[in-house]
């Protein structure tokens, strides 16, 4: 006999989820929002301070557990829109295949 998911068989959506990477290297924190559903790396250049290069390091998925107090995000995972796709495929072929794959894209929030 077929065995429900945990969840009762309802969809559960990825849309909205609030992940944090910890920096190896400083120990501070990027954290990200995923706007869409898509497919998110483990791990991704430290962002701790708001900008990416300040910080040599890698921060890894703390795989969507967040201790209290972790700040709001201040990056946004989202899929592009056919218009840049077009242009990444154009750009960037690699990454208009890894979007193509389901990956979404990494960008500071409010852009």
């Amino acid at each position: 006999m077929p065995r429900l998911p945990r969840n009762g068989g309802a969809e559960m959506s990825h849309q909205n989820r609030i992940n944090a990477y910890r920096c190896e290297s400083c120990g501070g924190f990027t954290v990200t929002v995923d706007l869409h559903e898509g497919v998110t790396p483990f791990a991704l250049d430290c962002r701790a301070s708001g900008r990416a290069g300040d910080c040599a390091g890698v921060a890894r998925s703390q795989f969507y557990r967040l201790a209290p107090g972790t700040p709001a995000p201040s990056w946004e995972w989202y899929r592009p829109d056919s218009h840049e796709l077009r242009g990444l495929a154009r750009h960037d072929p690699s990454t208009a295949e890894y979007v193509e794959c389901g990956g979404l894209l990494l960008r500071k929030r409010g852009n």
